[in-house]
């Protein structure tokens, strides 16, 4: 279809206020789209999933820090506990660094909620940004996320998407 109306010396368009002549021509469009994706993988913040919801949720943060601390399990001193009830989820962030990636290689921690003992997945925390953002007319955004703590490493991956 787009080969024939190349061919014809003129188009007319209808518009809302009017026709309006025009002469078809053809537009090469480059469709590279150009970006960055850093990955950041914390040092100190440990991600525990599928975590049962047996008690409320203040002692159930307090049971997760307990647990955790246990230098006997492989645990260290927290600075903070983020539970998400909802979620099953905790992040938790240790004083030294280290001690989240020790436990994160286990890929299994034993969490002692006191009234029950289970096996929960853990790994560490992680986030994916996109930044330097350009498609194909030029135009470039800038993503940033907030926080770089500076016990996270950092890996860039740069690329180009051919449409």
């Amino acid at each position: 279809v787009a080969q024939k109306i190349l061919k014809l010396p003129k188009c007319v368009l209808t518009l809302p206020s009017g026709k309006v002549d025009v002469k078809p021509s053809s537009v090469s469009i480059n469709s590279a789209v150009k970006f960055e994706i850093n990955y950041i993988i914390s040092r100190k913040q440990l991600v525990v999933c599928d975590i049962p919801c047996v008690l409320e949720d203040d002692r159930m943060k307090d049971k997760i820090e307990i647990s955790f601390s246990k230098p006997s399990q492989g645990g260290g001193e927290i600075e903070n506990v983020n539970y998400n009830k909802q979620d099953g989820m905790a992040v938790i962030t240790f004083l030294q660094t280290g001690v989240a990636e020790r436990l994160a290689k286990k890929r299994k921690y034993t969490l002692d909620l006191g009234t029950r003992v289970c096996s929960v997945p853990v790994h560490l925390h992680n986030d994916k940004q996109i930044k330097k953002f350009q498609d194909d007319v030029g135009n470039q955004e800038e993503e940033e996320s907030e926080g770089r703590a500076k016990d996270q490493m950092v890996e860039v991956e740069k690329g180009t998407l051919q449409g």
